[in-house]
């Protein structure tokens, strides 16, 4: 009988230590595969642009790129945060506009709104038809906004001729939505 509790005893101990925290699988219930910061700034310096993760950090406060998800990782083990797929062609489209254009941040911002507002409806492209009779203003920051983005979810690099055709404008976007297409010239 003694060697029967004994051996209830040590099974009940390991069964115990195996449920310590330290030796517990690191687990991330609810994510599938995220995009890290270095995933987005690794795409980015693929497109020539050299961002830290603070200025990723800083578009994403300001409104530039879509706000990521955050989460705890548990209890001391940090943060989680998970950027949307688009990101990198966002923050591609932000970065020109705020670097080559020289916009302020919140001019950027409220092209970014009104290109979202507008992103895979019949008014965008309407807005490409309408800016080959007139290309001032909002408008054309909003056109050449999407087109940047649309560029870069396409596969384009910076520098490659594209072309789009008002006949066969739409594609299916990474999230199944619509978007421009645009092929290579």
């Amino acid at each position: 009988m003694s060697n029967f509790a004994e051996f209830e005893f040590w099974d009940n101990v390991f069964y115990n230590a195996s449920l310590a925290k330290c030796r517990a699988r690191p687990r991330l219930r609810g994510f599938g595969p995220i995009m890290r910061a270095d995933d987005v700034l690794e795409k980015l310096s693929e497109l020539g642009v050299n961002i830290t993760e603070r200025t990723l950090q800083k578009y994403a406060k300001e409104g530039l790129i879509p706000m990521p998800f955050r989460k705890s990782a548990g209890r001391g083990r940090g943060r989680i945060v998970d950027y949307a797929d688009d990101t990198p062609a966002e923050a591609y489209a932000a970065w020109l506009f705020l670097n080559i254009c020289r916009l302020r941040y919140r001019d950027v911002r409220d092209v970014r709104e009104k290109a979202l507002e507008i992103e895979g409806t019949d008014a965008e492209l309407q807005l490409v038809i309408d800016r080959f009779y007139q290309s001032t203003g909002m408008s054309a920051l909003v056109d050449d906004w999407l087109t940047e983005k649309a560029r870069i979810l396409n596969g384009l690099k910076p520098g490659d001729s594209g072309a789009i055709s008002t006949a066969d404008f739409w594609t299916q976007g990474l999230k199944g939505n619509r978007i421009r297409k645009i092929t290579i010239e």
